[in-house]
């Protein structure tokens, strides 16, 4: 089941958890709405089923903020979220095989065991204009 986080009501972070259901049907499931900055879906299908070959036309978008997506790999890990102010709201776990998708607000990271994460976001990314480092101001549990 996924899970939402929110700061009123912004959408700040979800949390998709290891999918380890078997695969009993051909379906591709949005998990973010057709107005969101960053599309997370899921894709399943059935051995022997296919997706027919397309391509993406270059559709110029104006988008704000980066969006961010992390696969955990392996490991085990604590997510902080902040507020867009870096205010600290709240953390949950994550293990091999989550997905967390990053919509706004700040975010830290607190690594529980050895982990290897795979990390997506919209670039280009611009080293000093796309994100402030700063240091907690509520110490989490």
């Amino acid at each position: 089941m996924i899970q939402e986080f929110f700061d009123g009501p912004s959408l700040l972070a979800m949390l998709l958890p290891r999918i380890e259901s078997p695969v009993s049907a051909d379906e591709t499931n949005f998990l973010t709405g057709d107005d969101a900055n960053f599309q997370l879906g899921v894709i399943t299908r059935v051995a022997g089923s296919s997706i027919i070959p397309h391509v993406h036309f270059p559709v110029n978008r104006n988008v704000q903020g980066t969006s961010e997506a992390l696969l955990v790999v392996s490991g085990k890990l604590t997510v902080d979220l902040y507020s867009s102010d870096k205010q600290y709201l709240e953390s949950f776990s994550a293990i091999a095989g989550d997905v967390i998708v990053f919509v706004r607000g700040g975010h830290g990271f607190r690594f529980d065991q050895d982990t290897r994460l795979i990390e997506i976001k919209q670039g280009p990314f611009v080293e000093g204009a796309d994100k402030e480092k700063f240091h907690r101001g509520v110490e989490q549990p």
